[in-house]
């Protein structure tokens, strides 16, 4: 929820936790329809007001090496990268 809520892209999350895009969406689908949410910023909105701490604190300081460049809408990954 940690990585969702900060803003970060599916293809992002995958990367950080070593799994598929496809994972990603999947388990973020199934916890918008067990909590009926209709959107991602439902999502955001509700782990916001239950002010959810991160479990897993030291594999989600890993997703700070992503950013996202602004003027051609392409993810970046930080040093290392294609190493």
């Amino acid at each position: 929820m940690q990585l969702v809520v900060t803003g970060m892209l599916n293809k992002q999350i995958a990367v950080v936790l070593g799994t598929k895009e496809g994972t990603v969406k999947m388990h973020r689908g199934h916890v918008m329809r067990k909590l009926q949410l209709g959107s991602v910023a439902e999502l955001v909105n509700l782990a916001d007001r239950l002010s959810l701490d991160d479990p897993c604190p030291s594999l989600h300081a890993r997703a700070g090496r992503f950013r996202i460049e602004t003027g051609a809408e392409r993810m970046a990954v930080g040093a290392g990268a294609g190493a």
